[in-house]
C-alpha cells in the first residue's frame, strides 16, 4: 500500500508498494519526486495503467520537479513499472 498525506493545495505520496490510483481528478501545477536511492523511477499515468505516462528518473538520487501548470489529471501511479526505494515520495501540487 501507500501512505497520504494531504494538506492545503498539495498531497503526498509515500511508501508506494503497489498501483496507487488517486481516483479523483485534480488540478496539477506540478509534481515532485524525490527518489530513495540513485536511479529511482516512477511511472506516473493519467487514470489508469492504460492513460498518458510521465516517468520521472533520478540518476543523482536528487529530487525531479515536471511543471504542469493548469494540467488535470486523475494521478495514478503504475509500481510494475517504477524502481522505488525506501525513503521516496512523491508530491502533486494542486489549484485544488
Amino acid at each position: 500500500m501507500a501512505t497520504l498525506v494531504s494538506s492545503n493545495n498539495k498531497f503526498e505520496v509515500n511508501s508506494i508498494a503497489a498501483d496507487y490510483d488517486y481516483e479523483k481528478s485534480i488540478i496539477c501545477k506540478a509534481i515532485i519526486f524525490m527518489p530513495g536511492a540513485v536511479d529511482d523511477v516512477i511511472s506516473i499515468k493519467d487514470g489508469s495503467d492504460t492513460g498518458v505516462e510521465v516517468k520521472l528518473l533520478s540518476t543523482d538520487g536528487e529530487a525531479r520537479i515536471l511543471p504542469l501548470y493548469e494540467t488535470r489529471l486523475i494521478p495514478y501511479v503504475d509500481f510494475s513499472e517504477s524502481t522505488l526505494s525506501a525513503g521516496h515520495k512523491v508530491t502533486f501540487l494542486t489549484f485544488d
